[in-house]
């Protein structure tokens, strides 16, 4: 009896770092993107509009753009992707 007890615990342990694993290895791997920022001429407008002179400058740049989102495992794409613009200026 004690050792299905053992046995039971040893189990329900090992399912639950089985089930840990992909975010753990996401944060020991250390996966974070290093971004190039710019600095931009002209003060963005946080409007939820991309037409306005900084953020088509950035779009242009190619260094500051984050795409390509994964889900929490890290095994896929999420659908509904997002872009990220990143940029400052003199304020």
């Amino acid at each position: 009896m004690y050792q299905k007890k053992i046995f039971l615990v040893a189990t329900l342990v090992g399912l639950c770092i089985l089930y840990a694993l992909p975010v753990l290895a996401v944060g020991v791997r250390g996966i974070v993107p290093e971004i190039e920022m710019i600095k931009v001429n002209e003060k963005p407008v946080i409007d939820g509009e991309l037409n306005d002179k900084a953020w088509v400058e950035v779009a242009r740049s190619f260094k500051c753009v984050l795409t390509g989102w994964k889900n929490q495992t890290g095994t896929s794409l999420i659908r509904n992707q997002r872009i990220v613009y990143l940029c400052y200026d003199d304020e």
